[in-house]
């Protein structure tokens, strides 16, 4: 970030801490750059937020405090608006206090990678204030171990997990056990209230244990997706127990890389929806755009403020290592979507060797960074049609593909 951006965040950040709005259920994320700060970095730091959640609790209502404690991602630290999305059910925590104990419980979360590392390193504890109408309540929180025993070992990309000189987590609160609290269990009221507005349906809420067979295939990947590893770097300091064991690591990737892209080895499997390599760009005529009638990609996806076409022709990446130059890119699902939506399967260059195309197959929908969720059905059916030979067996059974062929 260079200066004149850290001088613009910094009178952003002046402005709306400023003419801060008061605290109420709907608007934390309003409060967003009160809280971080003017780089704004919340990665693993959602004890921030429950601080300025707690910290108010005498001017909140019980229920109030655990709907506010809802509107974020106790693990990666993101704004979530609670619905169907972002609650899974019988998530099984381990207590504080018993770590040989799980207590199934509810939590809003980003993404399911995040349940992942809920179940395997945050324990539940409680923590016990006054609100509003002067009653001491007892709260269910999510908490991890204060990770400042070791300040050399949080990870640079954690920027606002920061430590006092008495070796204490600045900005955390902790709960009755002495535990830093990152987030809290959704009561039962709670949930009935997104019910009753709608927001989401009883026979719909997600189960925690749907999430089990990604969650062993993303450690066996090196944890890609989700948070990565910065918040299992954070958690991990200061462990209250030992973390679920870790499946043995694939030794290689079927995916071949997507030459063009510049992250991590260039291949389509780093995260949960970056799964798709499909060309752009024509680097072999001066880095020419790839255009549908009028639009090119970033238009067709209204992606245009993003746009990163000289990205993809370089033979360097964002931090200046080496890549190969080339004319594609690691996609997201929801984009392959809307692309072929838009102009056709057969207009659409993709690459199948470097496309997990299993993953976005078995995958049910795709969020965009509008916020929206997005079916997969163009995409999937256009995989099947340009891809057969990179399905496996056990997607076959479970798409049924030769019905899935045939309808598409």
């Amino acid at each position: 970030m260079n200066t004149l951006h850290v001088v613009i965040y910094s009178i952003l950040f002046l402005v709306l801490a400023s003419n801060s709005e008061s605290l109420t259920v709907g608007n934390l994320r309003n409060h967003y750059w009160e809280i971080f700060g003017p780089k704004g970095n919340r990665n693993a730091a959602s004890h921030l937020w429950s601080t300025y959640v707690l910290s108010r609790a005498n001017q909140l209502s019980k229920d109030e405090i655990n709907k506010l404690m809802g509107e974020f991602c106790p693990v990666s630290g993101s704004p979530v608006r609670p619905g169907a999305y972002s609650l899974y059910k019988e998530v099984q925590v381990k207590k504080a206090t018993d770590p040989g104990t799980r207590v199934s419980t509810a939590v809003h979360v980003c993404c399911w990678p995040c349940i992942c590392d809920i179940h395997s390193l945050v324990h539940l504890d409680t923590f016990t204030t006054r609100v509003k109408n002067g009653d001491r309540v007892t709260f269910k929180v999510l908490v991890i171990g204060n990770p400042c025993t070791n300040p050399s070992k949080i990870p640079k990309s954690a920027s606002e997990v920061k430590c006092n000189d008495d070796g204490q987590l600045k900005g955390a609160t902790k709960s009755d056990n002495g535990f830093i609290i990152i987030g809290m269990a959704q009561s039962s009221k709670s949930i009935r209230d997104l019910i009753k507005e709608k927001r989401i349906r009883s026979n719909r809420i997600k189960k925690a244990s749907s999430t089990k067979g990604r969650c062993d295939a993303r450690a066996r990947k090196g944890f890609q997706s989700g948070m990565g590893k910065i918040f299992i770097d954070v958690a991990s300091i200061n462990l209250i127990s030992p973390p679920d064991p870790t499946p043995e690591p694939e030794l290689e990737s079927k995916v071949k890389p997507c030459i063009g892209d510049d992250r991590r080895d260039f291949r389509c499997n780093w995260d949960y929806t970056h799964r798709v390599c499909a060309k752009l760009v024509d680097h072999t005529q001066g880095c020419r755009k790839l255009k549908w009638g009028t639009q090119d990609f970033w238009q067709i996806t209204g992606q245009q403020r993003f746009e990163w076409s000289k990205l993809i022709c370089s033979d360097k990446t964002r931090s200046g290592r080496e890549k190969p130059a080339g004319s594609h890119w690691c996609i997201c699902m929801w984009a392959t979507e809307e692309l072929i939506a838009k102009v056709g399967c057969d207009n659409v260059h993709l690459d199948c060797a470097a496309t997990d195309v299993n993953h976005v197959l078995n995958a049910y929908n795709d969020r965009s960074f509008r916020g929206r969720n997005t079916k997969l059905e163009n995409a999937k059916c256009c995989l099947v049609k340009k891809c057969p030979t990179y399905i496996n067996n056990k997607t076959k059974r479970r798409i049924h593909f030769n019905k899935l062929q045939k309808d598409c």
